[in-house]
């Protein structure tokens, strides 16, 4: 009897072996080394790296030239920078298309050729008509092919390593690998490029590119930002309907708009649901337009959203909208700020700015204030008026690392009040939104190197200052995206 529960037990132990297995897989023989942390992370997390059958991670044996391209094949191309590439040649006589790592190179060699910021190509890695796939790749060679994937540093030194002349053939992009804190090089000083890559080494590096390389993925340079606090209702009727008095005209733009926020999340009516539901609302709507239905505000947001409208029709029913806004001190706040979304994208009269200025002066919430700012922004860049925007943004240079600041610049000095609940995190968010916003408009009015020392000048300041200069980079990833990115351009 106690041999056979000893056996049960055995069995149940190795079946939660199994599952935390296939969960993470953990190495014996990597417990207490240098890079654990970086061999978990690429192996668990980014499943860039395998380890062998016995559960061992072998972390200095050397990896070889077609495993290593595979590694930054699969980094690039999960960052989108890397397109999967299948016909072509690789002009080396020991490899072709029967290799198991031809694609990888194929593919890795077409995107260093189409970049126009990598100045050489993997020949100039491996020159001569040999590839040698199977060989171990060196420390140099490695940081080379690495260095296609990097992005300018925020800041240089020159290197530290005694080891590497200035006329090294890679000695620019060793640099910014450096600057990047992608390769560190020993403790004496010394780089080794000579050596052999060690599968831990190729570990550590496929971290710290990878997290460089996603910094592609930052998408602030396309548009204005704006808070993540939730504004709007969802389908708000603009109006509030009491169920006991409604009028005929009431339920068909009720039953309309309810039509089309169930539409919105389902795609289509089930069968047998039809009489529950308009089957056609936006042209009850038209309809109920054309009859003089007087809720001005919920007709013509939601035709605006979901009707055919020419440019100028939608440009007539936004300056209806504002007009009812500036007439009407019943609509909350929520919903203006929703209105006020719509009708800026189709080139509104240009009074809305004193009106959102008058708004943004009546209110108490930080989050509301910096979001009348930032319909501003966005109304100067939808009606091309770059001038003006460009006189509204020099007023946000060198202010104190305080939200109060960029947010009363442009008032009679409204004071963040008790009404707004500003945590260090929250504060940060806010400051980052300006700084995003402003940096985005000078780019766009033309003013590029000006919107980078702007951007990169305020992460300085943010970085020494005693508030935020501990948050880790993670935090700061869209504005170092974002300095990259105009570097590239600059």
């Amino acid at each position: 009897m106690k041999k056979t529960l000893l056996i049960i037990l055995i069995v149940l132990l190795l079946i939660g072996s199994v599952q935390t297995v296939q969960a993470n897989t953990y190495y014996f023989d990597i417990y207490n080394h240098w890079a654990e942390m970086d061999i978990y992370h690429a192996t668990n997390s980014l499943k860039i790296f395998q380890g062998y059958g016995d559960f061992s991670f072998r972390p200095e044996r050397n990896i070889s030239i077609a495993e290593y391209f595979k590694v930054l094949y699969k980094i690039g191309n999960e960052n989108g920078v890397v397109n999967l590439v299948t016909r072509g040649t690789v002009n080396y006589s020991d490899i072709n298309i029967g290799h198991w790592a031809y694609t990888y190179i194929l593919s890795f060699n077409d995107f260093m050729l189409k970049n126009p910021r990598v100045e050489y190509t993997i020949y100039d890695v491996f020159p001569g008509n040999r590839l040698n796939p199977n060989s171990f790749i060196t420390r140099q060679q490695a940081a080379a092919l690495t260095a296609a994937l990097n992005l300018p540093a925020i800041s240089t030194i020159e290197l530290p390593f005694a080891d590497i002349d200035a006329d090294n053939r890679f000695y620019n992009e060793l640099m910014t690998l450096y600057n990047n804190g992608i390769i560190l090089g020993y403790s004496n000083n010394e780089f080794r490029g000579a050596a052999n890559l060690t599968r831990a080494e190729a570990a550590v590096l496929t971290r710290r590119i990878y997290s460089e390389a996603a910094y592609n993925k930052v998408n602030t340079m396309t548009d204005i930002r704006f808070s993540s606090q939730q504004f709007d209702n969802g389908f708000p009727f603009f109006f509030a309907y009491d169920n006991r008095n409604l009028t005929d005209d009431d339920f068909r733009f009720i039953k309309a708009v309810t039509t089309l926020e169930y539409l919105s999340f389902g795609g289509y009516i089930f069968p047998g649901d039809e009489p529950l539901y308009d089957p056609n609302p936006t042209s009850t709507l038209d309809a109920l337009k054309s009859e003089g239905y007087f809720n001005v505000f919920g007709l013509n947001y939601y035709l605006l959203k979901n009707g055919d409208l020419t440019a100028e029709i939608k440009k007539d029913y936004s300056n209806e909208i504002l007009n009812a806004m500036i007439n009407d001190s019943n609509l909350n706040i929520a919903n203006r700020l929703l209105l006020f979304h719509e009708i800026l994208k189709h080139g509104v009269d240009n009074k809305v700015i004193n009106y959102i200025v008058s708004l943004k002066s009546a209110s108490s919430d930080a989050f509301i204030q910096s979001e009348m700012d930032f319909l501003i922004f966005k109304h100067y860049l939808t009606t091309n008026q770059l001038a003006d925007l460009y006189e509204l943004l020099v007023g946000y240079n060198m202010l104190p690392l305080n939200p109060a600041a960029f947010i009363n610049v442009n008032n009679g000095g409204v004071n963040l009040s008790n009404n707004t609940v500003m945590n260090n995190s929250d504060r940060f968010r806010l400051i980052e939104q300006y700084l995003l916003n402003v940096t985005y408009g000078l780019y766009r009015v033309g003013f590029s190197e000006e919107a980078e020392a702007f951007i990169t000048g305020y992460y300085t300041r943010l970085k020494s200052s005693s508030l935020y200069g501990a948050l880790p980079n993670d935090d700061y990833r869209n504005i170092i995206g974002t300095i990259k990115k105009l570097k590239l351009n600059n």
